[in-house]
């Protein structure tokens, strides 16, 4: 024992740095002498109070830290403070609280490593154990670790600035650091990586949960060791050969926990490794670790068995094997990496290698991580596995097949085993065959197939009815839908000779799911013992069953004539109808979004399938094969407590979706409702026909209550299941309307919010315009506001929503933007239904509606719409070139014929604001009315007809217009004149149509279900083509171009008509006309009309429109039959109507001929009194001669008397006496009055064949 005699201070300047006091030994100090490790004497002396053991650890760190170069003489100082710092590490490790405490020992590991990394020999154990203290550290603080050792310049950084994808990090430049310099320096020569492995530790602390925020540190460490370490350690030396595994192991658990999770962006961790991995050699990286024969790897497990370590080797190929199934999975990127090329063609032997692991009975882990990576290959790689196998294929098989069939593996090697058999029936051939090994056989000219001994379905279906394996059902079902989806025929011929197959396969359909806290209602009829506890496991096996069933029989219903379904699966589903399974089913659907909603993910994942099969079989049910399942007829008397089945069913699923979105919003339940909806939209279309009208309204009702729960979600999530629901409330209202059904106010009042908020929230301009919610809101409130009467509380409704404003900023911000047209068309679509009443469309002008298609509407059309030049011509008529018809085509239609409805509904109230719009269009409107731009295409002429339509409304204030704008009034007058005869002209020439469309036709402006005109040789016996019904649907060109034509036509007389004395102005004229209130617009000559713009019109347009109503007339006359000429020398009026032939009952005529009809008579009926008007102008006017007017007479008497000949005749076929049964008045005054006779009650042929034939005698009077 020693003594201090004289008081001694040691670590002064040491305690100094830390800010402590130092140690010093006092007079009377006792030591006690030990004897040392190599036999020295060492003393122990006492501490004094005011230090503590953990104060000299620090001071003994500092005293390193002050020793500077180091050298042989530290070395002792270097052992005692890394020794220090383990303990100190394993100390924190185990107890955190001890963090804070031992904070001043702790933070000295940066000093150090910034102070020893950069030394040419650094002390690289001392640096080791620093390393490790520091990932212990930042278990808990991981940036603040990371930021502060990334300030030491020990770490690797990023040279360079991040590239803008994943796919360019090859370009990504990463400096060593002092790292990189120690590791290239020290550990390689040496052979000892203590400090590489500490990394590992301190990178293994970023994949921990919660680290989700990657910082450049870390990324360029990452990088730095997958570039330098991982791809390279192959080449380096190891002083042990335990050190190259152990160095394996630990970058393949990095790996393998950062590929794990680190997956959710572009940079992520996960992204970085996985594009290394996939990018490498193939001679580095994970290939040549499983490269290791299966029979080493049976010995190795063997020599392991003694020890409770598992071989490092049999570790490797473990994770080698897990990290390739995960970059199989999910690779980065969509085109095939270098590793998978590698696979397929330079080191296939590797793929035999993973197969043959299912030899390995050891360890299970591996044959099943084995078959994953096989499964993976199956869909990730474009080669074929079979071709990969070798010739061990066989035995390969067989393995696989045994381990299946067998009751001792493990259930997850089953349902891997499974798994791979149904990637390799859906993407591998070969494969599929080399398991599947079906026999054909032949007999009486028959093939029959059947099931090799060999075959893997003889396991699969051992599966299926054995009620003994639940949790394989799932994987077994679903191999067997595969079988159908892929259209193995020879497959299926095979199973379904196996007895009781459709008994065994559809059992689950037989037993829904249950849920032990729902009660069955006394409507489902389901038996209370269904509704027992179930674990989310059973529920989920039991859903994911039921879902491969479902979709197996709908396949099977699908592709299998209704005569020929198997008489197995027709018992089975006519007994699943009898005992309510699709109620039953409906109903099940209600309980999981309210029970299961806070259980595992994989239940609500597996009810999303199981109502996406609900789904597929209720559409493949209700459209192959309705009367199996009773959907062909409606209930004759349907009620509330007896609703007809689609009304039902409808029903059942309307209450599913409330119960989904009534839910907690997440992922699965609003799938779920997305799939409900859509498969209520698609059976609301199936069974309009048989929904009854009364309970349509009772539909619409709920609607408003889904919709209050949609509007929870956001727009991305609620996209789909808004464009469902109010394209089903647009078909319920459809119906409703066609079938007379009022609908509840308040029901359609209820979704005018919702409506409202889709358009504020719901904006995505790169989905079609039918797959946009919003556009599907705008064509349901067209279609809601199209019937109403009383618009009072529709107007409080968007007042209080200020939906009105809303719209028409909607527009003008789109037409200043010059975008979504299809969004703005549907808009004025509102604006058309709404335009039509006075409340509505009052507050559309108060609004501004029409100072927005002022000057933003024409500003963008001018960009738009542009006119097409003059290139090509017709034969004898020069023609624009075809402009491709747009959207915005539709647009500026759609708004010309809301002013129009506006000027009709208001009248002078909007004229103000429509004398502005004109004034800004006219230049448009005017070309609209050329007749060679109507022609271009079928938009083109839609165009034009919309603006007559304008015009026609807007000339009922033909003074106003002519005050204000006076060269346009002149303007639209002269081109409605030239239209009307080139329209007229077209009309009359068969050529000329069938070139106009073979024109459109050509350049492709025409629709898809286009049919060409046609030709002679499949006409009637004369050989000539009948334009107007033969050939001509309601969706050909041609039938479109004639009815568009008609329009126009129509229009131009009713334009023509606002500047020519009407009937009662002419039959109650008693002096000549004014002349300057009627001018006379036609020449006063009856000469056939031309396309030619700059020849003026003659009285021969208007005849031409006589005779073509006359053609369309004769053309849908139920009574037509071969008829003489006409005697033009007697007048028809002579012609005896009592002469009448036997005729048979007249045919229906359809819908089409009925219009045709009802526009013949329209353009007979204008043009008779257009006609007649204009002639008395011209008969007024003195600015022709009179040798003019007589020859104009004469020629007009006798088409006149033509027409009415023609005319007399029609009616005399439909057995009408009008025109002989009252005497033809003898004067022109005696036609026009009241004593005539043209009765007004008689049907409007007789009142033209009046008007016309008593104004030509009249003419040839005069004459």
């Amino acid at each position: 024992m020693l003594k201090v005699i004289k008081p001694r201070s040691f670590y002064t300047s040491e305690a100094r740095w830390l800010g402590l006091h130092g140690v010093v030994l006092g007079n009377g100090v006792c030591g006690e002498v030990w004897e040392g490790w190599e036999g020295e004497e060492l003393v122990s002396w006492p501490l004094p109070h005011s230090v503590s053991g953990w104060d000299l650890l620090a001071l003994e760190i500092v005293r390193l830290l002050q020793t500077c170069p180091l050298d042989s003489s530290t070395d002792v100082l270097v052992a005692r403070v890394t020794g220090s710092i383990r303990l100190v590490t394993q100390l924190v490790k185990s107890d955190w609280s001890l963090a804070a405490e031992l904070h001043h020992i702790t933070s000295q590991a940066f000093s150090m490593v910034q102070r020893f990394a950069a030394l040419p020999r650094p002390p690289t154990t001392l640096l080791a154990s620093c390393v490790s203290c520091l990932a212990v550290m930042a278990t808990n603080n991981t940036a603040e670790t990371w930021l502060t050792l990334g300030q030491t310049g020990f770490l690797p950084y990023l040279s360079s600035s991040l590239p803008p994808s994943h796919d360019n990090l090859e370009c990504l430049s990463v400096a060593p650091g002092n790292y990189g310099q120690l590791l290239k320096m020290a550990e390689c020569p040496e052979g000892g990586y203590p400090v590489t492995m500490a990394m590992l530790d301190l990178l293994a602390t970023t994949c921990l949960p919660g680290n989700s925020v990657v910082l450049r540190e870390q990324l360029a460490t990452v990088i730095y060791i997958m570039r330098e370490v991982f791809l390279s350690c192959h080449k380096w030396k190891f002083k042990l050969r335990s050190g190259r595994r152990q160095l394996e192991l630990g970058l393949l658990r990095f790996c393998h926990d950062t590929l794990q999770r680190h997956r959710d962006s572009p940079f992520s961790l996960g992204v970085v490794v996985a594009t290394q991995l996939l990018s490498c050699p193939g001679e580095q990286g994970l290939l040549p670790l499983l490269s290791l024969p299966v029979s080493t790897l049976n010995s190795l497990h063997s020599a392991a068995l003694g020890t409770s370590s598992v071989s490092p080797a049999v570790e490797s190929v473990r994770l080698s094997l897990s990290i390739l199934n995960l970059l199989l999975h999910a690779p980065p990127t969509q085109q095939s990496s270098l590793l998978e090329w590698n696979l397929a063609n330079t080191y296939p032997h590797i793929v035999s290698n993973i197969a043959s692991y299912i030899y390995h009975y050891g360890d299970s882990r591996i044959p099943i991580g084995a078959t994953a990576v096989l499964t993976r290959l199956c869909q990730a790689t474009p080669l074929s596995v079979f071709s990969c196998l070798g010739t061990d294929a066989v035995v390969k098989r067989d393995v696989f097949i045994s381990r299946l069939s067998s009751r001792v593996e493990e259930e997850e090697l089953k349902r891997g085993v499974l798994g791979l058999l149904t990637e390799a029936v859906s993407l591998q051939p070969a494969l599929a065959e080399l398991f599947l090994s079906v026999q054909s056989s032949s007999s009486q000219g028959q093939v029959k197939y059947s099931l090799g001994d060999s075959s893997c379905l003889h396991a699969v279906m051992k599966i299926v009815s054995s009620p003994s394996s639940p949790p394989l059902l799932p994987p077994s079902l679903h191999l067997l839908r595969s079988l159908w989806h892929g259209r193995r025929d020879a497959v299926l011929h095979a199973l379904r000779g196996i007895p009781s197959f459709w008994k065994n396969v559809t059992t689950p359909l037989s037993d829904p799911p249950s849920f032990s806290s729902h009660k069955p209602s006394k409507r489902s009829g389901l038996p209370m013992d269904l509704f027992s506890e179930s674990s989310p496991e059973e529920l989920t096996n039991q859903m994911m069953a039921a879902c491969h069933v479902m979709h197996i029989v709908a396949m099977e219903m699908y592709y299998v004539i209704q005569d020929k379904l198997d008489d197995g699966l027709q018992s089975i589903l006519k007994d699943f109808v009898s005992k309510d399974g699709i109620k039953n089913w409906n109903e099940c659907l209600l309980y999981p979004a309210k029970d299961v909603s806070q259980s595992s993910t994989a239940v609500l994942q597996a009810q999303h399938q199981l109502v996406i099969g609900w789904k597929t079989f209720l559409m493949v049910a209700t459209s192959n094969q309705p009367a199996l399942f009773g959907f062909t007829s409606p209930s004759s008397h349907p009620s509330p407590s007896h609703p007809s089945p689609p009304t039902h069913i409808i029903t059942d699923i309307v209450c599913a979706i409330e119960s989904q979105l009534a839910a907690p919003v997440s992922m699965p339940t609003v799938a779920m409702a997305t799939e409900l909806s859509l498969l209520m939209m698609v059976l609301i279309k199936k069974w309009k026909s048989n929904l009854p009208g009364s309970e349509v309204g009772d539909l619409i009702g709920q609607f408003s209550h889904m919709m209050s729960h949609v509007v929870r979600l956001d727009s991305t999530q609620a996209s789909s299941l808004c464009l469902h629901l109010y394209t089903s409330a647009h078909l319920l209202l459809s119906l409703s309307h066609a079938n007379k059904v009022s609908v509840e106010t308040r029901f359609l009042l209820g979704l005018v919010p919702f409506l409202s908020h889709t358009l504020r929230c719901h904006h995505d301009n790169s989905k079609g315009p039918s797959h946009r919610p919003d556009i599907q809101a705008m064509c349901l409130l067209s279609e809601m506001v199209g019937g109403v009467s009383d618009w009072s509380p529709w107007l409080l409704a968007f007042r209080n929503e200020s939906l009105i404003p809303l719209l028409i900023q909607s527009v003008d911000e789109r037409l200043k933007m010059q975008t979504d047209e299809a969004l703005i068309e549907a808009i004025l679509g509102v604006f058309v239904a709404m335009a039509s009443s006075q409340p509505a469309a009052e507050a559309l002008l108060v609004s501004g509606l029409l100072q927005v298609l002022s000057l933003p509407l024409a500003s963008c059309l001018d960009n738009k719409l542009n006119p097409a030049p003059l290139t090509s011509k017709l034969p004898g008529t020069p023609v624009l070139k075809p402009h491709p018809p747009t959207t915005w085509s539709s647009v500026w239609q759609l708004s010309l014929r809301v002013a129009g409805l506006m000027c009709h509904t208001l009248s002078h109230l909007s004229l103000p604001s429509l004398l502005d719009l004109v004034g800004t269009h006219q230049l448009r409107i005017t070309q609209g009315l050329d007749v060679m731009v109507a022609i271009t295409s079928l938009s083109s002429l839609e165009t034009t007809t919309s603006s007559l339509f304008f015009l026609c409304q807007l000339l009922r204030h033909r003074r106003q217009l002519c005050f204000s704008l006076p060269s346009f009034h002149d303007t639209a007058l002269s081109a409605a004149l030239s239209l009307l005869a080139a329209v007229a002209t077209i009309l009359c020439r068969r050529a000329t149509l069938k070139h106009i469309v073979k024109t459109m036709h050509a350049a492709g402006l025409l629709p898809s279900n286009y049919c060409p005109p046609p030709t002679k040789r499949g006409c009637g016996k004369e050989g000539k083509e009948d334009i107007w019904t033969t050939g001509c649907g309601l969706n050909s060109a041609l039938a479109r171009l004639q009815s568009g034509l008609l329009s126009t036509l129509l229009s131009c007389i009713a334009i023509v008509q606002h500047f020519s004395p009407s009937l009662s102005d002419i039959v109650t004229a008693t002096t000549q006309l004014d002349r300057d209130e009627y001018p006379c617009l036609f020449l006063p000559a009856v000469t056939p009309p031309t396309v030619d713009q700059t020849t003026p019109p003659s009285l021969g347009a208007l005849t031409t429109c006589l005779s073509i109503g006359l053609e369309l007339m004769r053309k849908v006359d139920p009574h037509q039959r071969v008829s003489g000429t006409p005697n033009k020398s007697k007048s028809p009026a002579k012609t005896p109507s009592s002469s009448k032939s036997p005729s048979k009952s007249p045919r229906p005529l359809t819908p089409a001929e009925r219009q045709r009809q009802r526009e013949a008579v329209a353009v007979m009926e204008r043009s008779a009194v257009l006609c007649v008007g204009q002639s008395l102008c011209a008969l007024a006017s003195h600015a022709h001669s009179t040798h003019d007017l007589q020859l104009m007479s004469k020629e007009l008497a006798n088409e006149l008397s033509t027409f009415c000949h023609s005319l007399l005749l029609i009616l005399n076929r439909r057995n009408t006496s009008s025109a002989s049964s009252q005497t033809p008045p003898t004067s022109y005054q005696e036609a026009w009055s009241g004593k005539a006779g043209l009765a007004f009650l008689e049907t409007r042929e007789q009142v033209v064949f009046r008007v016309t034939d008593s104004f030509s005698k009249q003419l040839l009077s005069f004459h």
